[in-house]
């Protein structure tokens, strides 16, 4: 995992997003070239990561887009703010 946080490149292992915790939104990753989400707190899809991953970072909104090989998504780049 690459990490650019405050112009500082790091390849430091963080927490990660799991599928289990968050199915709906792996299901939209397939379907979507970018999900915004203005407000985590009050989304459903990631309600269930809210504490661990995003709280304790201070982010309150993310834009999650998929990046793809073909039809199969390889990864996804998020912009936390």
């Amino acid at each position: 995992m690459h990490i650019y946080e405050r112009g500082e490149h790091s390849t430091q292992s963080r927490a990660s997003i799991e599928k289990d915790d968050c199915p709906e939104l792996f299901e939209e990753l397939h379907q979507s070239r970018a999900i915004p989400v203005p407000d985590i707190r009050r989304d459903a899809r990631l309600s269930k990561i809210w504490h661990y991953y995003f709280k304790s970072r201070g982010v309150n909104a993310v834009l999650f887009v998929p990046f793809r090989h073909g039809y199969k998504v390889r990864g996804v780049v998020f912009h936390e703010w």
